[in-house]
């Protein structure tokens, strides 16, 4: 895919696309410190899975064009 960016005549768009999301941090005592990890990478897995980080993209981009960068 880098190869066809390359050549110039391909589809793909050149830069990065940011998005974000809102995560919840669960303030609870574990007794092993990577339960914690582990809800907190499972929330952010359901997260990604979910159209937040599109429309808050989407969003961020309509209001950049609609009122502009300074």
């Amino acid at each position: 895919e880098l190869a066809e960016m390359m050549k110039g005549n391909g589809n793909v768009k050149w830069g990065n696309k940011l998005g974000y999301m809102i995560i919840p941090i669960p303030m609870k005592m574990h007794k092993d410190p990577m339960d914690y990890v582990r809800e907190a990478k499972a929330i952010a897995d359901r997260k990604k899975m979910s159209l937040e980080a599109y429309f808050s993209y989407y969003g961020g981009l309509l209001i950049a064009k609609l009122f502009g960068f300074k």
